[in-house]
Parts: structure tokens; C-alpha cells; sequence
């Protein structure tokens, strides 16, 4: 089967799914999601190599454990099957994940004080379980998938094969150097520019202050509200060679994107960071640049305020 005919019938499917789908627990379904699978089994057996329908309710908090079993279970019959490449066949499992995101779901008259009680998968909803040939080409997609950030226009970008298919702001490290107890030593603060790539994932991570060690179990939102810590991977870059400890993690204080204001990390919004995860796993290519000059919707250079300008040294590539 042709692999646009194959991107047709999943569009039709995804007209099924996005008509039901809603962010769990804001807009119930009056129905399962798929009854039945609507297309004759003949149409994708080249690509499908199972319709494996959800038994139970998967909640956040299970949601992790769930796709390790799936992918364990699928693997017998397809070794290359991973959490990366089972859910990029189904993506709009991430649909769903970004609308766990503390602020969208305020935005909807939802406040959620702990994200691991909003239910991810419904039952009776169907994932389409990868053959080779179909992980194949999503491996090969993801070998041509680079992140770029640009450290002051306060962008990361996913570039697939030449283009940007999305787009986020972030937050950057500060222009300042301070003492980290997690490092025993001061630290340059300044996101660090180069090349490398995703080199590990901390799917549970644990939320520490690099300042003085102090492990975190809940957070304070924008709005003064205290939550639960959303449990959104972690990615770790190693930048020409070296691991900084500067990671690409959400924040759940999304005033601070568009600023310098970490200690070095990316940081993106818990929305944003699902998107991402599910793009870049291990091996996944990273440009960390300092471009001053950018280009402006309309094809015009634009220029950037210089937000490491009273730096001790000044970036080469700033005017690249």
C-alpha cells in the first residue's frame, strides 16, 4: 500500500477520533470512542499489525507503566517497536496528554490539583499496534527530526526533514553565575550553545533546586494555587560532547517563558513539553544557537535584543 494512501486512511480515522475526543474529564464522551474499527482490515494490514482496545480507564498517574506494558507485550512480535514509535502511530494520544496542561485546562474552567487523576485512555479506545514496516518509516522520521532553540529569540523549534512543523516559547537560563549545591561549585547560569544530541530520559524525575539541593513535592502555580508536580519527562542534552546539567523539562510557571530566568535549563510549558518528548527520543539531534538576527514573518531580518550582552565573553555566532 502506498504510504499516501495509508496517511489518507489514518486521516479518516483521526476524523472518528478527533469527533469524540476531548480533554478527559472536561467533556465526557457519549459513547466509546471507536465502536469498531472503521475501515475493512485488507486497507492496513501492511502497516497495522494489531487493533489493541483499551480494557480499562488508564489514568495519569498508571499512564507510564500502561505503554511499558503494551510495548513489552508487542515487542515478542516486533522488536522495533518502542514508547516512541507506539504512540506516533497514535498520536493523538498526545492530544490528550497536552491537555492535562495545568493552564489550558484553567482556561476551561478546570482547576486540576493533581494530573494524575485525570484519565488519559478511555475504555473501549482503540491503538493501532505498528507491523515492522510501518516502525520503520517512524524510525526513519525521527532520524530526520532536529531541535532547535535559539537562546534569545526564546524559541525551540522541531524541524522534520527540512521544516519547522512546530514552533514553542521557552524560558533560558539567566545571564549570571551562582552557586549550585547540586553541582558544589559556581556555575555560569547561561544556556550553553553547540551541537549533540538527547542523550537519556527521566520519565518520573524528581524536581530539585539546583541552588540548595531541596527536592520539591508539590508546586506554586501563576495564579497562587499549590498543585501536584506534573509527571512530564525529563530530557537530558549533551551539548558538543558534555552534559552541562542544563535540561529541556516543563515549567509550571509559565510567566517566566519568553525570559531568561532558569539556572541554565530549557524550559517550556507542560503542553509544549509533551509535544516535544514525543519527537525526540534518544539520539534525537540538538542545535543550541545565539542568533541576534532572525528572520520576520514577513521575510525581513529582525533583530534581537542581546540578553547575554554584559557577558564576560561574548558569543561568536551571535550575528550568524
Amino acid at each position: 500500500m502506498d504510504k499516501k494512501v495509508l496517511l489518507t486512511i489514518l486521516a479518516i480515522i483521526a476524523v472518528f477520533v478527533f469527533a469524540s475526543l476531548s480533554c478527559h474529564t472536561i467533556a465526557d464522551k457519549e459513547e466509546p470512542l471507536l465502536e469498531s474499527f472503521p475501515l475493512p482490515s485488507e486497507e492496513i494490514d501492511s502497516y497495522v499489525f494489531d487493533i489493541h482496545e483499551i480494557q480499562e480507564d488508564v489514568y495519569m498517574r498508571d499512564y507510564f507503566p500502561f505503554v511499558e506494558a503494551l510495548v513489552d507485550k508487542y515487542r515478542f512480535y516486533n522488536p522495533l517497536i518502542t514508547e516512541h514509535i507506539l504512540i506516533q502511530a497514535n498520536d493523538w494520544i498526545v492530544y490528550e496528554l497536552e491537555c492535562t496542561d495545568y493552564y489550558r485546562r484553567k482556561g476551561l474552567g478546570e482547576i486540576v490539583y493533581d494530573q494524575g487523576n485525570l484519565v488519559i485512555l478511555e475504555k473501549g479506545e482503540i491503538l493501532l499496534i505498528p507491523n515492522e514496516r510501518w516502525a520503520r518509516e517512524l524510525m526513519e522520521e525521527q532520524r530526520n527530526v532536529v531541535l532547535e532553540v535559539n537562546i534569545p529569540e526564546y524559541k525551540l523549534r522541531i524541524i522534520e526533514a527540512g521544516s519547522v512543523e512546530h514552533e514553542f516559547t521557552v524560558r533560558v537560563g539567566r545571564n549570571s553565575s551562582n552557586f549550585l549545591a547540586t553541582a558544589n561549585r559556581l556555575e555560569d547560569l547561561r544556556t550553553k550553545t553547540g551541537a549533540g544530541k538527547i542523550v537519556d530520559i527521566e520519565n518520573d524525575p524528581d524536581y530539585i533546586n539546583p541552588v540548595n539541593a531541596k527536592i520539591y513535592t508539590s508546586t506554586l502555580r501563576d495564579d497562587e494555587i499549590r498543585t501536584a508536580l506534573p509527571r512530564i519527562p525529563f530530557l537530558h542534552p549533551e551539548i558538543n560532547g558534555l552534559e552541562y546539567g542544563q535540561l529541556i523539562h516543563t515549567t509550571t510557571n509559565n510567566k517566566t517563558l519568553g525570559r531568561a530566568y532558569s539556572n541554565g535549563c530549557i524550559g517550556l510549558s507542560e503542553g509544549d513539553m509533551w509535544v516535544l518528548y514525543y519527537h525526540a527520543p534518544i539520539g534525537t539531534s540538538i542545535n543550541i544557537k545565539y542568533n541576534l538576527k532572525v528572520k520576520d514573518s514577513d521575510g525581513s531580518n529582525k533583530f534581537l535584543r542581546d540578553i547575554y550582552a554584559d557577558s564576560l565573553h561574548h558569543y561568536e555566532s551571535a550575528y550568524l
